[in-house]
C-alpha cells in the first residue's frame, strides 16, 4: 500500500465521503447509488462539505432551519432520516442521520452497502455539535477519514484509536503526518506504523493482520521474516479497527525492479512460496467469485475456464503468495529490497509463479501506460507463449519446477481469475461498459481460446 493523502470525494451528497470512507472511484457508485435514494425521497441538497455527522434535529433548530428526509427503515428498527442544517443566510452548515430508537448509530441506508453503525457500548461520549466551526486542515484530515465532522468533549475517535494502540504497545504513540488512502489512515510512530480504518477498509485491515500472523506461525527464513510487517498488536474502537505493525526501513514505489533489487525479489518470492503448504486450490474459488461479480451472461464461461484451469494445475506446485506483489509495494534502500507492505489479499494454497506473473506483468505495462487486460492480452499471454524469460526460469531453477509454456498459460489464467476477483469486488470501473470490455471480456475471449474452455 502507497501511502498518499487524497482529497475527500466530492458531489452534490459530499455528506457521503464523511459517512462511508472510500476511494474516489469507490464513492462514485455508491453516490450513484444514494442518489437514486435521495431522488425518490424529494431531497435537494448543494454541494458543502459536512459540519455535523450525527444529531438530532431540535439540537440545531435554535441556530439553523432543518429539513428532514426520510430514508427509509433501519435494520435495528425506526426510521432512518437526513437532516439537513442551513443557517439563516441559507448557506449549509451540516447535515446529520439519525434513527427514530437511538442516535448514536448510522444504520444501512440502501442494499450491498455496509454503513458504519457506532457501538453502543463505546464509552466515549455523545457528540457536542459544533456548527460553522472553523477547523484547520490537519484536524480535518484524520476526522474525514474516521467519519467525525465534529469534536467530542472528551476525545475524538481517532485520539482513542491512538491511545488504545498506544497501551497495547506498552508506550504512548508519537505520530507523524498522517496520511489517508481509501478510507486508512497511515501514520509512523515509534518503530511502528498504526493503520486505522472504518467502512470498507475496515475488513482489509483485519484480513491483512490474520494473514501476516498465518505467515509467522509457519516459521519463514530471514529472507522473508526481515522483511515483513509484523502485526504488534491490533483491536477495535468504536468505529475504527487498527493494526499497529513493525515499522520497516526503506522507501516506496521504486521505479524499476532490476540487478541487485530484482534478485532480492526472487530470493523472497521463492521462500514465501515455501513458507505455505498448499491448501484448497484458489482458481475454482476465484471463478465463482468473478462469474457472481461479472456480467451475468458470461458467468458459466468464466466457471468452466475455473474447472479447467484447476484441472490443469493439478499437480503444480501451491504455497503462500503475497497476491499484489509489484514495484508499490516494496520497501528499498540502497537498492535493495527492504520490506514488502499491502498484505490484504495474500494467503496459501496459490500456484507458483502468480507473484512473478504480477511484477512482470506490471513493469511490462508502465512504459506503454496499458491498462491491465490489454497489457494481459498483448503482453502476458504472448510471453507465457514463449515460455516466460529469464528472470522466471532462474525463478522456477530455484523452486526445482519444470515449468513449460502450457503450464505457464495455466498459471496467467490463474492469475487473471485471482486479480479479477479482486478488482471487480473493489472497483467502481466494473460499471464502466469500457472497462468490461478490456479487462474482462478481452482476456476471458482470449483465455478461453487458448485453454479450449
Amino acid at each position: 500500500m502507497v501511502a498518499r493523502a487524497t482529497a475527500p470525494a466530492r458531489s452534490a451528497h459530499g455528506w457521503l465521503a464523511a459517512v462511508i470512507p472510500a476511494s474516489a472511484r469507490r464513492f462514485r457508485v455508491l453516490d450513484d447509488e444514494l442518489r437514486e435514494t435521495l431522488a425518490e425521497a424529494g431531497a435537494d441538497l448543494v454541494d458543502a462539505e459536512p459540519d455535523v455527522e450525527i444529531g438530532r434535529a431540535e439540537e440545531l433548530r435554535g441556530d439553523a432551519e432543518v429539513a428532514v428526509v426520510p430514508l427509509g427503515r433501519s435494520p435495528q428498527g425506526g426510521d432512518v432520516k437526513l437532516v439537513r442544517a442551513l443557517d439563516r443566510g441559507r448557506r449549509r452548515l451540516g447535515l446529520a442521520l439519525e434513527t427514530q430508537r437511538t442516535r448514536r448509530r448510522v444504520a444501512p441506508l440502501y442494499p450491498r452497502t455496509e454503513v458504519l453503525r457506532f457501538d453502543l457500548a463505546h464509552p466515549l461520549q455523545l457528540p457536542h455539535l459544533r456548527l460553522g466551526r472553523r477547523t484547520s486542515f490537519a484536524e480535518r484530515l484524520p476526522r474525514r477519514a474516521l467519519v467525525l465532522g465534529f469534536r467530542e468533549e472528551r476525545t475524538s475517535l481517532f485520539e482513542a484509536v491512538v491511545e488504545e494502540a498506544g497501551r497495547a504497545l506498552g508506550t504512548p504513540l508519537v505520530l507523524h503526518t498522517p496520511l489517508v488512502r481509501e478510507g486508512v489512515i497511515v501514520a509512523a510512530t515509534n518503530g511502528t506504523m498504526l493503520k486505522v480504518a472504518v467502512g470498507p477498509a475496515r475488513g482489509e485491515l483485519l484480513m491483512a493482520a490474520a494473514v501476516l500472523d498465518s505467515l509467522h506461525e509457519a516459521g519463514p527464513p530471514p529472507a522473508v521474516s526481515e522483511r515483513v510487517p509484523w502485526p504488534v498488536a491490533h483491536g477495535r474502537t468504536g468505529l475504527a479497527d487498527w493494526l499497529l505493525e513493525r515499522r520497516l526501513p526503506g522507501r516506496s514505489g521504486s521505479p524499476a525492479v532490476d540487478g541487485a533489487l530484482l534478485e532480492d525479489c526472487l530470493e523472497f518470492l521463492v521462500e514465501l512460496h515455501r513458507a505455505g503448504g498448499a491448501e484448497p486450490q484458489a482458481a475454482p474459488a476465484d471463478a465463482e467469485l468473478v462469474a457472481r461479480l461479472g456480467p451475468p451472461e458470461h458467468a458459466e464461461t468464466v466457471l468452466r475456464l475455473g474447472r479447467t484451469v484447476a484441472e490443469r494445475l493439478s499437480g503444480f506446485p501451491r504455497g503462500f503468495a503475497h497476491g499484489d506483489f509489484w514495484s508499490g509495494n516494496l520497501l528499498t534502500e540502497g537498492g535493495r529490497l527492504t520490506g514488502v507492505i499491502d498484505w490484504d489479499v495474500a494467503g496459501q494454497g496459490f500456484p507458483a509463479l502468480l507473484d512473478l506473473l504480477h511484477l512482470r506483468l506490471v513493469a511490462a505495462r508502465r512504459p506503454s501506460a496499458l491498462n491491465w487486460g490489454r497489457a494481459f492480452v498483448e503482453w502476458l499471454l504472448p510471453w507465457t507463449e514463449q515460455g516466460g524469460d529469464r528472470v522466471s526460469a532462474a525463478y522456477c531453477e530455484r523452486l526445482g519446477l519444470e515449468a513449460d509454456s502450457d503450464q505457464l498459460l495455466s498459471v496467467a489464467a490463474a492469475y487473471w481469475l485471482h486479480r479479477g476477483a479482486h478488482q471487480l469486488g473493489g472497483y467502481v470501473e466494473r460499471g464502466r461498459p469500457a472497462w468490461i470490455e478490456t479487462n474482462f471480456l478481452l482476456p476471458l475471449v482470449e483465455l478461453s481460446r487458448l485453454l479450449g474452455s
